[in-house]
């Protein structure tokens, strides 16, 4: 079960270079940007290269502060890459 919640470097380093994987960085644009340092920021601010970008706050709606319908989610994740079929590894 471990290897299936925890992407470790080799993994990563592995997505980057695959087809099948996708690293999601659900940090704010900033963070992913490397113009802003987040909680506990590495030595090294900014995106691991090749990553897809989709802020995690954007699941939700602005509104209600509940994620948004299914079908929007799914419509979101597809515009960015991320779907069902990819291996999808978040940070």
């Amino acid at each position: 079960m471990k290897d299936a919640i925890h992407c470790s470097l080799d993994r990563a380093k592995a997505a980057v270079d695959g087809t099948d994987a996708v690293l999601w960085d659900t940090r704010s644009r900033a963070e992913f940007e490397g113009t802003q340092a987040g909680y506990g920021a590495p030595v090294q601010m900014g995106r691991i290269p090749g990553a897809d970008h989709l802020e995690f706050t954007e699941l939700f709606d602005s509104d209600t502060k509940t994620l948004k319908p299914a079908d929007e989610l799914k419509s979101l994740l597809a515009a960015n890459g991320i779907t069902p079929e990819s291996e999808i590894n978040t940070y």
